[in-house]
C-alpha cells in the first residue's frame, strides 16, 4: 500500500507541475501580447 500511496503522491505531484506550467505559461503569453501592445 506504501508504494501504491507514493505513486498517487508522485502522479499528483506532477499534474500539480503541469497546471503550474500551463498556468505560468498563460500569464506570460498575456503579458507579451500586453506588453508589444504597449509598444506600439
Amino acid at each position: 500500500q506504501d508504494v501504491v500511496e507514493a505513486q498517487q503522491a508522485e502522479i499528483l505531484v506532477r499534474i500539480r507541475q503541469e497546471k503550474i506550467q500551463v498556468e505560468l505559461l498563460a500569464l506570460t503569453g498575456e503579458f507579451y501580447e500586453k506588453y508589444e501592445l504597449n509598444q506600439e
